[in-house]
């Protein structure tokens, strides 16, 4: 599994670095918190969990 951490900036996807949106577009699944999901672009996979705990996001983890 490879986990990649994007910073969202301003909370719009127009703040995020080209690496950012490359690692973005190639997931399989985005985890963060739901206004920043609603901000995403048609591109990115619909496979997303609004959450920002990180304990709930290690359980998430542990069991995909």
């Amino acid at each position: 599994m490879k986990i990649t951490l994007v910073g969202m900036g301003g909370g719009t996807f127009d703040s995020v670095t080209m690496q950012g949106a490359e690692a973005l577009h190639e997931a399989t699944l985005i985890i963060g918190a739901k206004r920043l999901l609603e901000n995403l672009p048609d591109f990115c996979t619909q496979n997303r969990i609004a959450m920002y705990k990180i304990g709930e996001i290690l359980s998430v983890l542990e069991t995909t």
